[in-house]
């Protein structure tokens, strides 16, 4: 039972993940948005979504976009 927990533990925040994401996406230019999910939920480094997305690295650095974060960190806890 432990388990089954665990799994929709992490189901939840996915999908809470999911629609917070969808409920700020639109307020961001997408190049941003692009570098903000690379980084923050794939894993990315910043240099690699600067390249993927055409940024510079500063501006990915910069957009950080680690204040994307705090309104998702909020919700998914």
């Amino acid at each position: 039972i432990n388990q089954l927990a665990a799994t929709f533990d992490a189901e939840w925040k996915r999908e809470t993940l999911n629609w917070a994401a969808r409920e700020i996406r639109s307020e961001f230019e997408p190049a941003t948005w692009e570098a903000f999910w690379l980084t923050a939920v794939e894993g990315e480094t910043p240099e690699a979504a600067a390249t993927r997305t055409g940024k510079g690295y500063w501006l990915v650095a910069r957009d950080g976009v680690a204040g994307l974060l705090e309104p998702l960190a909020d919700v998914i806890g």
